[in-house]
């Protein structure tokens, strides 16, 4: 678990339990919670709680049944839900996965959830991922002004997302944690220092609100360093960084570790299952569904506190499938 920041206009305890620090986010309390209340409406109403028959894991989760989405706008409705958990929570540090080039219609297309015939290209997957930090910056805009960032890898990438977005930007600064190159990141020293300058324009920002859109190495390295050198005040979200599911080197494990799996969507055993993560009003357990294609209902057949691997994905499926 990570450490939970202390919301005073929010009530419950609050946990803290590795090395990063716990602060005080009295600071943007007020407009945290003016967030929170202005996405709470659909929160509520989507992605709730239903009842539902005795399964074997009701003694530790409840017997309640988690809505799992069956198309992306179900993703998009239970996303709210998670976001709105997250700022009451007061999580520091939170990580959002959805699948590869999965298009939210904010741009053009809004793809089905399904695993698509044909890979994805690298076109398609920074569209993908420029949707989803525009949803972000749609939810955050509005309470945290200027001091919400939204980082991209690199400055053309900031630079076409500016573009689109228009005035729909705001006061929130789109920018980029470049290397370097002839024009220079908000991040960036120009000399290849990245780690040292993010960190440093971070220190500088104070209580900043920091959405990282797909980071790869480089960035996840520089990330690394800036939560255990900057003030925890300073909230980091990082969208599709690739975490969990994938490679694990110790890079990713480590910031699997630091960073809250706040929302996740993944598709598996060729679009016949599904991981599924998002965070609830109480327990938030990682849930393996199955979906008997073309259908994309899917049905819970498992659930875990900890992410479930790859072995345990074949085991669950190879136990529930039909005989």
């Amino acid at each position: 678990a990570v450490p939970h920041l202390r919301l005073r206009t929010t009530s419950g305890p609050s946990r803290s339990t590795n090395r990063f620090k716990v602060a005080s986010m009295s600071s943007k309390g007020a407009a945290l919670v003016a967030f929170c209340t202005a996405v709470g409406c659909q929160g509520r109403r989507r992605g709730c709680k239903t009842p539902r028959g005795a399964a074997p894991w009701d003694n530790i989760f409840g017997g309640e049944e988690i809505k799992l989405p069956y198309s992306t706008k179900e993703v998009m409705d239970s996303l709210k839900s998670s976001v709105e958990v997250l700022v009451k929570s007061g999580l520091p540090r939170a990580d959002v996965e959805l699948p590869a080039g999965l298009r939210l219609g904010l741009e053009n297309v809004m793809d089905p959830l399904i695993v698509p015939e044909v890979e994805p290209s690298a076109e398609q997957i920074l569209q993908a991922d420029r949707e989803l930090a525009r949803a972000f910056l749609a939810m955050f805009k509005k309470a945290l002004k200027n001091r919400l960032s939204i980082v991209f890898r690199t400055n053309k990438q900031a630079a076409q997302a500016k573009q689109l977005w228009g005035k729909a930007v705001g006061e929130a600064r789109v920018v980029s944690m470049a290397k370097g190159g002839t024009k220079k990141g908000a991040f960036s020293s120009g000399e290849g220092e990245m780690a040292a300058s993010f960190i440093q324009s971070l220190k500088d920002m104070g209580d900043a609100f920091v959405v990282m859109v797909a980071p790869r190495k480089a960035q996840l390295e520089a990330i690394a360093r800036a939560v255990e050198e900057v003030d925890s005040k300073t909230c980091f979200i990082l969208l599709n960084a690739r975490l969990r599911g994938g490679r694990k080197d110790s890079l990713r494990q480590e910031l699997a570790t630091a960073f809250s799996p706040a929302f996740h969507v993944r598709l598996v055993a060729k679009g016949e299952g599904l991981v599924f993560r998002q965070l609830q009003d109480g327990s938030s357990p990682w849930i393996l569904a199955r979906r008997k294609l073309p259908s994309t209902v899917a049905t819970e057949v498992s659930r875990s506190l900890e992410e479930p691997m790859p072995d345990r994905i074949e085991e669950v499926f190879a136990q529930s499938a039909d005989p």
